[in-house]
């Protein structure tokens, strides 16, 4: 599955965007406000099928005070969440502006047709939209309360193949629910190297018989640079990483960073990996039969999809990537 266009209104620093035509990989324009802010309403949209995401979104954003668990309420994608400060969300948002959607069209891989096809002798409206191509579009809307301490989500909008289906969660057929679970870990978000929670997380995938392949592609990833790279327990039962039997931070932060950003795109279950800041190296992860994403959405001087916002001209700004 990877992301063919994208839509965003109502963020403070990206008023209104809009893109089509994304390919495997997209080279956003940055770093900027605008281009954070891209990478922030991405975040939001799959945040929206997640409590756990969207607590994890609402601590990027610095919504959440230290140690603060926001309320949720989720049925069972997030309904609503609020949390304590008032005046956090403030610079989010331009005055009287407090809503804000974001759609996406999706184009899907095999496993999430089969998920639609299933369904096609239920619904017979189903058949016309897969043979129109499956291509699935759907919209998030989100409302920040005029007290700023909370924020609503609803999906207004759910498309497959031009047919439009109910979205209100009385009228989601079954389908629609399961469908939307499956999307759930497909995104992930590039976190900075955590030399505390790096090792343990890379040894729970070594030892773990369904996810072992993912461990050797990430092997495989830092095997020209540092050699060998696995786990091991050290003093006290605490994980850390060796490079051919010796530590690897011998060679430096650097090193941190590059296990960080490949366990990011081959130990987690997704297909789209967003990148504030990474080497061209990691657009290498979308190539050949092995490769463990999708798509990869990186931020660099030489993007070609600028968000910044103009005054003048109409929507949509475009992007010139080739169609797949």
């Amino acid at each position: 599955m990877f992301i063919t266009a994208i839509e965003v209104l109502g963020p403070r620093d990206l008023p209104r965007f809009s893109a089509t035509g994304l390919d495997r990989v997209v080279r956003i324009k940055g770093p900027s406000p605008a281009a954070t802010a891209l990478g922030d309403s991405l975040e939001l949209f799959f945040g929206a099928l997640s409590a756990s995401r969207l607590q994890r979104f609402l601590h990027r954003v610095e919504l959440l005070q230290p140690g603060e668990e926001p309320e949720i309420i989720a049925e069972p994608h997030p309904v609503q969440a609020s949390w304590r400060d008032r005046k956090a969300a403030l610079v989010q948002v331009v005055q009287g502006e407090r809503s804000r959607t974001i759609s996406v069209e999706l184009r899907l891989d095999p496993p999430l047709y089969r998920t639609l096809s299933d369904q096609a002798a239920r619904e017979p409206r189903m058949v016309s939209a897969l043979g129109a191509g499956a291509g699935v579009r759907m919209t998030v809307g989100a409302l920040l309360a005029t007290s700023m301490d909370a924020l609503s989500l609803t999906l207004t909008h759910f498309e497959v193949g031009g047919e439009r289906f109910p979205t209100a969660e009385n009228e989601r057929p079954p389908w629609m629910r399961h469908f939307l679970r499956t999307l759930v870990d497909r995104y992930n978000r590039a976190e900075g190297p955590d030399e505390s929670t790096l090792p343990a997380r890379v040894m729970d995938v070594a030892l773990s018989r369904d996810r072992y392949p993912a461990f050797v592609g990430w092997q495989r990833a830092l095997l020209a640079d540092y050699g060998q790279v696995r786990p091991a327990l050290g003093p006290g039962g605490r994980p850390f990483l060796l490079a051919d039997d010796l530590p690897l931070r011998r060679y430096g932060p650097g090193a941190l960073a590059r296990a960080a950003l490949a366990a990011d795109a081959w130990l987690h279950p997704c297909d789209l990996l967003w990148v504030d800041e990474a080497p061209t190296w990691i657009e290498g992860t979308v190539e050949g039969e092995d490769s463990p994403l999708e798509q990869v959405f990186r931020i660099c001087p030489e993007g070609e999809l600028d968000p910044t916002p103009v005054n003048d001209g109409p929507l949509p700004l475009r992007h010139p990537g080739r169609a797949t």
